[in-house]
C-alpha cells in the first residue's frame, strides 16, 4: 500500500483555550481510489520531520485552508511544517501536490508573489486544462505569474494561473480542491495517480 503524507490546517476553537489540527475527511475518500494510506503531519516541526524521515512516503500533499505567511504576515508552525515538507521532497525526490493554499506555498517557496483576486471565493469557474470544465474555487489570493522553475498548465478566464507544475521536482499545484468535487474528477484522479507512481503528469 502506498503512503501519502498530508499537512493539516490549524484551527482555534471558539470558547476554549485550544488549537486543533484538522483535515477534511474527503481526502481519505479520495485516497481510497488509489488504495493509499494517509499519514497526517501535525503542525509541530520536529514531529513532522520525524514522521517524514521514519516512513516511506510516496506523495506529499500540502492541503488547503488558511493563509500562508506571505498573505497573513505571520509565520506560523504550519508554514514551517510545509517548508520542511518541500525541503524533504527535494532531498528525497518525493512528488508534491499543493492544493489551494498548498499551491500558494509552492509559489512562495520558489520566490513568486500572490495577487488579491475577486470572484474566486465559494464559486465555480472554467479552467483551460483538458476537458476539466468548471472547478471549485475558494481563494482570495491568486497567481498572475510564476517564478522559475514553475510552469503554468491551467488558467482561469480572468487570466490567473490555476495549475502549475515543475517536471524536475515532480511538483504540481492546483488552486481548486480535488477532494471537494462530487463526483471526483477523472482528470484530478489521473493526475494524482501519476504523481503516486513517481512520475510528473503530462499537463503542459
Amino acid at each position: 500500500m502506498m503512503s501519502v503524507a498530508l499537512t493539516m490546517r490549524s484551527d482555534n476553537v471558539f470558547g476554549r483555550s485550544e488549537c486543533r489540527d484538522s483535515l477534511d475527511n474527503r481526502w481519505f475518500w479520495l485516497l481510497e481510489h488509489f488504495n493509499a494510506s494517509p499519514i497526517l503531519l501535525p503542525n509541530v516541526g520536529k514531529h513532522a520531520e520525524f514522521i517524514l524521515a521514519s516512513h516511506k512516503i510516496d506523495l506529499i500533499i500540502l492541503t488547503g485552508g488558511g493563509d500562508i505567511s506571505a498573505i497573513s504576515g505571520d509565520v506560523t508552525e504550519r508554514d514551517a511544517v510545509e517548508k520542511i515538507c518541500m525541503l524533504h521532497s527535494l532531498r528525497e525526490q518525493i512528488p508534491v501536490l499543493g492544493v489551494c493554499r498548498g499551491m500558494q506555498a509552492l509559489v512562495d517557496f520558489c520566490g513568486g508573489e500572490l495577487t488579491k483576486v475577486s470572484g474566486h471565493v465559494a464559486s465555480r469557474h472554467p479552467v483551460s486544462w483538458q476537458q476539466h470544465g468548471e472547478v471549485n474555487s475558494f481563494h482570495e489570493y491568486g497567481v498572475s505569474s510564476l517564478p522559475v522553475p514553475l510552469k503554468s498548465f491551467a488558467t482561469s478566464l480572468d487570466g490567473y494561473i490555476e495549475g502549475c507544475f515543475c517536471p524536475e521536482r515532480k511538483w504540481v499545484g492546483l488552486m481548486w480542491h480535488p477532494e471537494r468535487e462530487v463526483p471526483f474528477s477523472q482528470s484530478d484522479l489521473s493526475l494524482i495517480h501519476t504523481l503516486l507512481k513517481g512520475d510528473t503528469p503530462c499537463v503542459d
